[in-house]
């Protein structure tokens, strides 16, 4: 089975961050993290600048390669494999500095779509997380997703899908998705989503990185001791 990825890079970035500070109660755990020797067998990618786990804020990322192992990753429940990593995120900056950013993706294998935004907009964004803990994306991203799961689903170029986000907003493509007989696979904080999230039953499987994330900093505490 061929399988896509597509990664919600702001929503999986900053999802991540606050889930390892809370249950380590370290603000900079994803950095130390990256840092780690931590290793893996074989990933997707199989490493980012020769680590395992990858923390990158310019580029929205924070990114384990050993979850998608090709032992235990959640394609291999399906039987699929990654023939494509679609990852969308944002950038303030000019011509040069989106086009610094999907260059450095590429060179991670992921295939980069990167949405300008306002640089009053992004301060905007930011200040309610800080002050609300209310997440908001830039304009854009969101549908760039949307519409490409379903016109690559449509066009029959994958059989299955990974779908990197915690967003309620990107169910009507999942249903979409699967009504055309495709395997969606999403992978999410179940503690970020409320009681009945329709996560836990639209998708065919909804994968925790939370447990993912824990049994990592449980590793990585392990080889403090």
């Amino acid at each position: 089975m061929r399988g896509y990825v597509f990664v919600d890079a702001e929503n999986n970035f900053q999802r991540s961050l606050d889930y390892l500070e809370k249950i380590t109660g370290v603000s900079d755990s994803a950095k130390k993290l990256s840092e780690s020797k931590i290793q893996n067998n074989r990933g997707y990618p199989f490493k980012i600048d020769g680590k395992r786990i990858a923390f990158k804020p310019n580029l929205q990322l924070f990114w384990d390669c050993g979850l998608l192992d090709s032992m235990s990753n959640p394609l291999s429940k399906v039987g699929a494999s990654i023939a494509r990593a679609i990852y969308v995120c944002s950038c303030t900056g000019d011509d040069d500095a989106s086009h610094e950013i999907a260059v450095e993706l590429r060179s991670y294998w992921f295939e980069p779509v990167v949405v300008r935004e306002l640089k009053n907009l992004k301060t905007q964004r930011l200040n309610e997380l800080t002050k609300h803990r209310i997440l908001e994306k830039p304009k854009g991203c969101d549908i760039a997703i949307a519409t490409r799961m379903v016109a690559d689903a449509a066009a029959d170029l994958y059989d299955c899908c990974l779908l990197f986000t915690s967003d309620a907003d990107f169910l009507p493509a999942v249903e979409a998705v699967r009504r055309m007989g495709k395997v969606v696979i999403v992978l999410g904080f179940r503690e970020s989503l409320p009681k009945r999230s329709p996560y836990l039953h639209v998708p065919d499987i909804f994968f925790d990185l939370g447990d993912h994330y824990r049994r990592l900093w449980d590793s990585f505490a392990r080889t403090l001791d």
